[in-house]
Protein backbone atom coordinates (compact mmCIF):
# COMPACT_ATOMS: atom_id res chain seq x y z
CA UNK A 1 0.00 0.00 0.00
CA UNK A 2 1.28 3.84 -0.42
CA UNK A 3 3.38 5.32 2.37
CA UNK A 4 1.56 8.53 1.48
CA UNK A 5 -1.96 9.41 0.02
CA UNK A 6 -1.10 11.31 -3.82
CA UNK A 7 0.91 9.53 -6.30
CA UNK A 8 0.77 9.99 -10.21
CA UNK A 9 -2.32 7.74 -11.16
CA UNK A 10 -0.60 5.17 -13.29
CA UNK A 11 0.54 3.28 -10.55
CA UNK A 12 -0.02 -0.22 -8.12
CA UNK A 13 -1.64 0.74 -4.85
CA UNK A 14 -1.75 -2.56 -4.15
CA UNK A 15 -1.55 -6.45 -4.91
CA UNK A 16 -5.21 -6.30 -5.24
CA UNK A 17 -6.00 -2.63 -6.13
CA UNK A 18 -4.23 -1.90 -10.15
CA UNK A 19 -4.93 1.67 -10.81
CA UNK A 20 -4.25 3.24 -14.75
CA UNK A 21 -4.97 7.16 -15.91
CA UNK A 22 -6.21 7.98 -19.64
CA UNK A 23 -3.28 9.96 -19.76
CA UNK A 24 -1.06 6.74 -20.08
CA UNK A 25 -3.46 5.96 -23.26
CA UNK A 26 -2.74 9.17 -24.91
CA UNK A 27 1.10 8.52 -25.25
CA UNK A 28 0.98 6.24 -27.89
CA UNK A 29 -0.90 3.07 -29.28
CA UNK A 30 1.33 0.44 -27.57
CA UNK A 31 0.90 2.12 -24.79
CA UNK A 32 -3.29 2.02 -25.00
CA UNK A 33 -2.47 -1.21 -26.03
CA UNK A 34 -0.21 -2.30 -22.65
CA UNK A 35 -2.90 0.08 -19.92
CA UNK A 36 -5.13 -2.53 -21.13
CA UNK A 37 -3.70 -5.75 -21.29
CA UNK A 38 -2.60 -5.11 -17.36
CA UNK A 39 -6.33 -4.03 -16.44
CA UNK A 40 -7.48 -6.92 -17.91
CA UNK A 41 -4.67 -9.13 -16.18
CA UNK A 42 -4.90 -8.02 -12.84
CA UNK A 43 -7.05 -9.70 -9.86
CA UNK A 44 -9.24 -8.16 -7.61
CA UNK A 45 -10.51 -4.53 -8.11
CA UNK A 46 -8.91 -2.69 -11.35
CA UNK A 47 -9.30 1.00 -11.39
CA UNK A 48 -8.98 3.52 -13.93
CA UNK A 49 -8.54 7.40 -13.86
CA UNK A 50 -9.83 8.88 -16.68
CA UNK A 51 -6.81 11.85 -16.55
CA UNK A 52 -8.22 13.68 -20.02
CA UNK A 53 -5.75 16.21 -20.66
CA UNK A 54 -6.87 17.96 -24.03
CA UNK A 55 -3.16 18.60 -24.80
CA UNK A 56 -2.39 14.88 -25.30
CA UNK A 57 -5.33 14.03 -27.39
CA UNK A 58 -8.77 14.85 -28.37
CA UNK A 59 -11.85 13.83 -26.49
CA UNK A 60 -13.27 11.56 -29.49
CA UNK A 61 -9.53 9.49 -29.55
CA UNK A 62 -10.20 9.67 -25.68
CA UNK A 63 -13.67 8.18 -26.19
CA UNK A 64 -12.83 5.84 -28.65
CA UNK A 65 -9.84 4.07 -26.45
CA UNK A 66 -12.15 4.21 -23.11
CA UNK A 67 -15.09 1.94 -25.27
CA UNK A 68 -12.08 -0.82 -25.72
CA UNK A 69 -10.92 -0.64 -22.08
CA UNK A 70 -13.80 0.37 -19.73
CA UNK A 71 -15.53 -3.14 -19.88
CA UNK A 72 -11.95 -4.15 -18.20
CA UNK A 73 -12.63 -1.72 -15.05
CA UNK A 74 -14.60 -1.51 -11.96
CA UNK A 75 -14.00 1.97 -10.40
CA UNK A 76 -13.73 4.74 -12.96
CA UNK A 77 -12.55 7.81 -11.02
CA UNK A 78 -13.20 11.29 -13.27
CA UNK A 79 -12.93 15.08 -12.46
CA UNK A 80 -16.23 16.49 -13.54
CA UNK A 81 -14.92 18.31 -16.09
CA UNK A 82 -12.99 16.08 -18.08
CA UNK A 83 -16.58 13.45 -17.97
CA UNK A 84 -18.23 16.56 -19.50
CA UNK A 85 -15.37 16.90 -22.12
CA UNK A 86 -14.91 13.06 -23.35
CA UNK A 87 -18.47 11.92 -22.91
CA UNK A 88 -20.31 14.77 -23.68
CA UNK A 89 -22.96 14.21 -20.60
CA UNK A 90 -25.64 16.09 -20.16
CA UNK A 91 -27.65 16.31 -16.12
CA UNK A 92 -26.57 16.60 -12.93
CA UNK A 93 -23.62 15.22 -11.03
CA UNK A 94 -25.91 12.22 -9.56
CA UNK A 95 -27.60 11.67 -13.05
CA UNK A 96 -23.90 11.65 -14.95
CA UNK A 97 -22.41 8.74 -12.44
CA UNK A 98 -25.68 6.85 -12.63
CA UNK A 99 -25.76 6.92 -16.65
CA UNK A 100 -21.65 6.06 -16.59
CA UNK A 101 -21.80 2.90 -14.72
CA UNK A 102 -25.01 2.04 -16.34
CA UNK A 103 -23.86 2.49 -19.76
CA UNK A 104 -20.25 1.35 -19.03
CA UNK A 105 -21.53 -1.66 -16.73
CA UNK A 106 -19.10 -0.19 -14.03
CA UNK A 107 -19.66 -1.35 -10.19
CA UNK A 108 -18.31 2.03 -9.12
CA UNK A 109 -18.10 5.15 -10.47
CA UNK A 110 -16.29 8.58 -8.32
CA UNK A 111 -16.63 11.72 -9.79
CA UNK A 112 -14.77 14.76 -8.21
CA UNK A 113 -16.04 18.08 -8.08
CA UNK A 114 -13.18 20.17 -6.87
CA UNK A 115 -14.53 22.93 -4.41
CA UNK A 116 -18.27 21.00 -4.77
CA UNK A 117 -16.76 17.65 -3.14
CA UNK A 118 -17.38 14.25 -4.80
CA UNK A 119 -20.20 11.88 -5.92
CA UNK A 120 -20.52 8.20 -6.21
CA UNK A 121 -22.19 5.68 -7.57
CA UNK A 122 -22.22 2.01 -6.32
CA UNK A 123 -23.84 -0.56 -6.49
CA UNK A 124 -27.10 1.02 -7.20
CA UNK A 125 -26.68 3.50 -5.00
CA UNK A 126 -25.60 7.38 -5.00
CA UNK A 127 -23.58 8.60 -2.32
CA UNK A 128 -22.49 12.35 -1.99
CA UNK A 129 -19.92 13.86 0.29
CA UNK A 130 -19.57 17.87 0.26
CA UNK A 131 -15.86 19.57 -0.08
CA UNK A 132 -14.31 20.97 3.13
CA UNK A 133 -13.38 24.31 3.27
CA UNK A 134 -9.83 25.14 3.43
CA UNK A 135 -7.11 28.19 1.99
CA UNK A 136 -6.48 27.08 -0.75
CA UNK A 137 -2.80 27.94 -2.23
CA UNK A 138 -2.81 25.04 -5.05
CA UNK A 139 -5.64 23.14 -6.54
CA UNK A 140 -2.86 21.19 -9.22
CA UNK A 141 -2.78 17.97 -6.72
CA UNK A 142 -6.17 17.28 -5.12
CA UNK A 143 -7.48 15.06 -7.71
CA UNK A 144 -4.33 12.94 -7.47
CA UNK A 145 -4.99 12.94 -3.42
CA UNK A 146 -8.67 12.17 -3.63
CA UNK A 147 -7.79 8.95 -5.45
CA UNK A 148 -4.62 8.29 -3.36
CA UNK A 149 -6.75 8.39 -0.31
CA UNK A 150 -9.63 6.84 -1.89
CA UNK A 151 -7.91 3.77 -2.77
CA UNK A 152 -6.54 3.36 0.20
CA UNK A 153 -9.92 3.29 2.09
CA UNK A 154 -11.28 1.02 -0.65
CA UNK A 155 -8.20 -1.60 0.48
CA UNK A 156 -8.99 -1.19 3.66
CA UNK A 157 -12.50 -2.65 2.92
CA UNK A 158 -14.39 1.03 3.91
CA UNK A 159 -17.80 1.73 3.17
CA UNK A 160 -18.23 4.38 0.15
CA UNK A 161 -19.33 7.33 2.23
CA UNK A 162 -16.22 6.87 4.69
CA UNK A 163 -14.15 6.30 1.50
CA UNK A 164 -15.51 9.58 0.13
CA UNK A 165 -14.93 11.42 3.37
CA UNK A 166 -11.11 10.59 3.39
CA UNK A 167 -11.06 11.30 -0.43
CA UNK A 168 -12.52 15.11 0.74
CA UNK A 169 -10.30 15.26 3.30
CA UNK A 170 -7.29 14.73 1.17
CA UNK A 171 -7.98 16.81 -1.80
CA UNK A 172 -8.59 19.55 1.03
CA UNK A 173 -5.57 18.98 2.86
CA UNK A 174 -3.81 19.12 -0.97
CA UNK A 175 -5.03 22.59 -1.80
CA UNK A 176 -2.99 23.69 0.97
CA UNK A 177 0.50 22.53 -0.53
CA UNK A 178 1.97 23.94 -3.61
CA UNK A 179 2.78 21.19 -6.79
CA UNK A 180 0.60 18.34 -8.74
CA UNK A 181 2.25 16.31 -6.65
CA UNK A 182 1.28 16.65 -2.59
CA UNK A 183 2.51 13.97 -0.60
CA UNK A 184 0.19 13.58 2.83
CA UNK A 185 0.61 11.90 5.57
CA UNK A 186 -2.18 9.03 6.48
CA UNK A 187 -2.26 10.93 9.78
CA UNK A 188 -2.94 14.41 8.92
CA UNK A 189 -6.01 13.41 6.88
CA UNK A 190 -7.33 10.54 9.79
CA UNK A 191 -7.12 14.14 11.90
CA UNK A 192 -9.20 15.98 9.61
CA UNK A 193 -12.07 13.29 8.97
CA UNK A 194 -12.05 12.78 13.17
CA UNK A 195 -12.76 16.67 13.36
CA UNK A 196 -15.51 16.73 10.31
CA UNK A 197 -16.94 13.73 12.09
CA UNK A 198 -17.25 15.21 15.46
CA UNK A 199 -19.47 17.67 13.86
CA UNK A 200 -21.80 15.79 12.89
CA UNK A 201 -25.02 15.57 14.71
Amino acid sequence: MLDTLSAPCCFVCDPFYDTLSGATLSLSETAADTTGALLRAAAGMRAFDLGFHPGLWDAEDALDALADLLPAVDTLFAAEEQVSAVFDTTGSPREVVHTLATEYDLTRVILTRSEYGAVAYHDGVIHEQDAIETSAVDEAGQHEAFIGATLQQLAAGADTDEVLLHGVAAAALSRTLSGPLTPLEPSEVERLVDSQQSRRP
